[in-house]
This record gives structure tokens, sequence and C-alpha cells, in this order.
């Protein structure tokens, strides 16, 4: 369903225009590799001539096309021009010209050049994942195998294994006559990261994109694509430690899914956030005298939640907007300690916040010592304010924030990516041994979508497991002998 506050550009598969004056008008590098166009039915080779027919306002507006296009993809390489070195910069560069070639006269739904999709992908490859340049160029790629006449074999002799390896992921399986074609999509994604776990970033990436230009799509479209997104993608980045792509992806699909719901949600939390404003710099001012009287430096900001988020709760709660709790949260973010701990400093704040504002009882969770299978830390407390209102607290240190942002990628040299990548081939394993194509996408949904719980051994050390974990499931992770010879369990006393 059409809204006025629906984003401008679209999504989806190119339309292939008749009007070259956005290729006539391009101002394309010499860097392309001419056999890249060997195939005289590949991709269309713009030239310096003036169109030969067309009139001038069709030739304005091809140069406002390609004014765009180039403002576009210079906040690209102003990102990653100080973190790449000149050769990588010149792949970047002659990737970006290589895609604006092959996509030249195709555009989007909402009649902008089909070019400004993969820049966007680029974009928050490079602003808000901060990856590399193989993921950089693979976004300005990942469309053209796809969508021209352009070959993977092309791709890689231009630009390497790896790059080739990356945007064949992203290339998906058209054939009509597969009825699990999507499914066949999903699982190619999903294995990839066997080899590299960067082609599922740069299809979160994608994805994104595409959610935030889904306005001028049909309403069919939008429910299809809304509904993929909520089922396998914000999940998905759920898993990789995404927090705010996940936040956005699930956002954005209610907001199709569920047009009325989602507007009348937005409404009501801007209410909310306009009538407690007062109460809340209030409180953000009480907390900041307390920590930097004790020589703490902090900062701290509220954050609500998405109407997405607010809904679940209500629906968990079987409560109404005006009593679910937890439609906003508190975080406070210190400084990564050198001299002490960072579990420390957060005991140290949760304190001094304890001794001026009652505690509400058996708030506190310890996402520090206990981390979420994601890599989430933190440490949750909720305070009473003031006027008698019961907030929520997540206190951080910038590491913690940082990896709560960037998720696996943030640490992608230690072992949690590691211990991640073994633990979703072990899901994709167990799910493709044990169903057919129509159960794969079940499985997976399922496996992403739940909670993690935290169990103890006797021993005290602690195992995470899905929500609704049987003990079976906990004797088959302590180890594989154990779970065979599993018969019965013994839970000891609640006294």
């Amino acid at each position: 369903m059409s809204t006025q506050n629906e984003p401008i550009f679209g999504s989806g598969e190119p339309i292939r225009g008749t009007d070259n004056n956005t290729a006539n008008n391009a101002n394309i590098s010499n860097n392309v590799n001419s056999n890249a166009n060997a195939n005289p039915n590949a991709v269309p080779q713009p030239n310096n001539n003036k169109p030969a027919t067309g009139s001038k306002e069709s030739a304005i507006a091809a140069q406002e096309a390609e004014s765009r296009v180039r403002t576009e993809v210079q906040k690209v390489y102003d990102i990653m021009q100080p973190k790449v070195t000149l050769e990588e910069m010149e792949t970047i560069r002659r990737a970006f010209e290589f895609a604006y070639v092959a996509h030249a006269g195709q555009k989007r739904r909402s009649g902008d050049p089909y070019i400004i999709h993969p820049i966007a992908v680029a974009l928050i490859i490079a602003k808000e994942m901060m990856l590399d340049t193989d993921c950089v160029c693979a976004a300005f790629l990942h469309d053209v195998v796809e969508d021209t006449s352009t070959s993977i074999n092309t791709i890689e002799k231009l630009f390497g294994k790896t790059i080739a390896f990356l945007v064949k992921t992203m290339t998906k399986n058209k054939d009509k006559n597969d009825p699990y074609h999507q499914v066949s999509n999903f699982r190619q994604m999903l294995s990839s990261a066997n080899y590299d776990i960067r082609a599922v970033m740069v299809k979160l990436a994608d994805r994104l994109h595409n959610m935030r230009t889904l306005g001028s799509m049909p309403e069919e479209k939008q429910m299809k694509i809304a509904g993929e997104t909520d089922f396998f993608y914000a999940p998905l980045a759920n898993r990789l430690g995404l927090y705010p792509i996940k936040s956005e992806l699930e956002n954005l699909s209610f907001r199709y899914r569920c047009p009325r719901d989602y507007h009348k949600m937005v409404y009501e939390l801007d209410c909310l956030r306009e009538k407690d404003e007062k109460v809340v710099d209030e409180f953000i001012s009480q907390l900041q005298d307390i920590l930097k009287q004790n020589g703490i430096d902090a900062t701290i900001e509220v954050e609500y939640r998405t109407p997405v988020s607010v809904r679940r709760k209500m629906l968990k709660s079987d409560q109404d907007f005006n009593h679910v709790e937890g439609k906003r949260f508190f975080r406070i973010v210190y400084p990564t300690p050198s001299d002490m701990s960072e579990k420390a400093v957060a005991l140290r704040i949760y304190s001094l916040l304890s001794d001026h504002f009652k505690e509400k009882p058996r708030s506190i969770i310890n996402y520090i010592n206990d981390p979420k299978d994601n890599g989430y830390q933190s440490l949750h407390i909720k305070l009473l304010n003031p006027v008698g209102q019961w907030e929520e607290m997540h206190i951080s240190s910038q590491r913690m924030r940082r990896v709560s942002r960037l998720g696996l990628i943030a640490d992608r040299h230690e072992n949690n990516i590691t211990r991640w990548i073994e633990n979703l081939k072990a899901i994709i394993k167990d799910i493709s041994e044990h169903s057919h194509e129509i159960d794969f996408m079940e499985g997976v949904g399922a496996s992403f979508y739940n909670d993690d719980i935290i169990v103890f051994t006797p021993n005290g050390d602690s195992v995470i497991l899905p929500q609704n974990s049987s003990v079976l499931d906990f004797a088959f992770n302590i180890h594989t002998d154990i779970g065979r010879c599993y018969r019965s369990a013994i839970f000891p006393s609640s006294k």
C-alpha cells in the first residue's frame, strides 16, 4: 500500500530502456578492459557523441543523471581512499566504470539509472559495514552477470577469483523450470559462508537497499520481498550480530506488510517522545552528573525502539501500547579501559546508579560474562526514574558498542567468527541432510529466529543454545557420545 512517506527510489530488476542519453553522455574512464565487451552482443559501449535525436529536456535530464551518479560514487571513493592502497583504489574505480558501462541504458522501476543501486550497495558496504576493497568491488558488480550478457569468466579475468566468487554468489538462479529456484538461491548464499563470509555481508547490503527503496514496486512485490526479508534476511543479520541492519530490515518489512499498524505505531511513538522529552532530558542530566562527579567519562543517549519491536512486545505481553514496558532504553557507553577490565567499569557504573535510583528486583542481565551467540555484550539493568517509570539501561564499553553495530565483522580476525561459521555450517548441513527443498527454508528460518538461552554444565561451564532446546540438545552439545547414550534427565529441586 502506497503512502506519501514512501521512499522515492524503486527497487527490483532493471528495466531495459531505449533512452541511451545516459550512456551517450557518460564520461567513462579508459580503465575498463576492452576484453569485457569482446562479445558484440554484450554490454553497450558509451561514446562521447551527442545524441542524434532527442529533445533538449532529455539531454538535460541525462546530464543531471550523470552528475548524480558521479556525486554518489564519489562518496564511496572518499570513504575508501584513506583505508586502501593506490592499487586497491584503482581496482575500485575500474569496478565502478565497468558496471557503469554494463548497465548503460538500464533503469530502475522508479526511472533512475540502474547504476544507482550498485553504488548505494557499495556505500552501505563502505560506510555502514566498513568492509574491504573486494566487497566494494563486488557491490558495484553484483548485478552485472545476472542482468547483462557479461559472464562470470570475464569478471574473474578482469578482477580476480575472489571478487568473481562474491559476484557469483550474488547471481540468482532464474530457472523458471526449477520450482525451488528461490530456495536454491538461499542455499547457495548460506553455503558460501564455508569459503568467504563476506558474500553473505554483501547480500545483506543488497537486500537492505532494496528494502529502503521498495516504495515504487507493485504492492504484490512489496509483500513478497518484505515477507522474505522478515523470514530470512533479518534473522540472518541478527545471527551475524548486525543489530542495526537487522532492526531496520524488520521495521521496513513491518511497514510494507502491515502499513496501517506501522503508521499507527509511528504516531504513538512520536507522541510518547514529545510527551516525555522533558522527563528524559532531566533523567539523562542526572545520570551524567552522577558519573561525572565520580570521574567516569561516558556518553548517555536514549533510543526508542522501532515500531515492529514495540509491537512484538505488545503481542508477547498481551498489553496495549500505553501499558507495555520497554518502549525505550538508555545507552551508557564508556571508553574501553586500559588499566582495568570492561566488566569492572560496568559494575562500578551499575553500583553508582543503583545507589541513587531504585533498582527493579531481578532485572540485571549480564551479557558481558555470557555474550549472545552473535557476540553482543552489555550489562542490562532497570532503574526507577524520578517520575516513577522503570527505565532500561544498557551499560557498554566503546568496543562492545562497536561489536553491537558491526557484529562478527568487528572482530573478524578473532575466534568468534570461526565459531559462528562452524555453527552456521553445522546448521546448514543438518537441515540439508534431513529435509527436502520445501523444508529447507523453514528449518533455516527456525534456526535463525530463535533467541539464545544459557544453560550450565555441572562444572559451571556455560552453554549457549537456541530457545526451546531440549535436554537432548544439551547432551549432544556437550558431546556426541553423551547425546547418543542419553536416556533421561534429573532436574534439581527449585526449593
